[in-house]
C-alpha cells in the first residue's frame, strides 16, 4: 500500500512531470522509474514548496519511443509500492477519409 499520491501534470519536450503528495509523514521518498525492467536515468524529486509535496520529473528514455504500447512504471523504492504508470502508445498511421 502506497503512502503517496502521484498526479501527472504535463509531458512536454520528452520530460514527464508530476506532483507526489505524502498521505502521512513528510520523509522524502526514494522513487524508481523503470521501462522494460531497466531503471530510467535522471529521475528528479524536488520539494514543491508545501511540506509533503514534491515535483517528480524524468526524461522519457529513447527506447520508450517505439511502436506499440510502452509502459513506464513508477514505484516507491523502500516499500515497492506502485505509484503510477505512464503509457506511451504509437501506432501505424491511418488514412484520412477523402473529403
Amino acid at each position: 500500500m502506497s503512502h503517496f499520491d502521484l498526479t501527472k501534470t504535463v509531458l512536454r519536450q520528452g520530460i514527464w512531470h508530476g506532483v507526489l503528495t505524502a498521505q502521512d509523514g513528510t520523509d522524502t521518498p526514494q522513487i524508481s522509474v523503470t521501462h522494460e525492467g531497466k531503471e530510467v536515468a535522471e529521475v528528479t524529486l524536488e520539494p514543491e514548496g508545501t511540506e509533503g509535496h514534491w515535483h517528480l520529473s524524468f526524461a522519457l528514455p529513447p527506447e520508450a519511443i517505439a511502436d506499440g504500447v510502452q509502459t513506464l512504471v513508477i514505484t516507491e523504492k523502500t516499500s515497492g509500492a506502485l505509484l503510477g504508470l505512464s503509457l506511451i502508445h504509437i501506432s501505424e498511421p491511418t488514412r484520412q477519409a477523402e473529403i
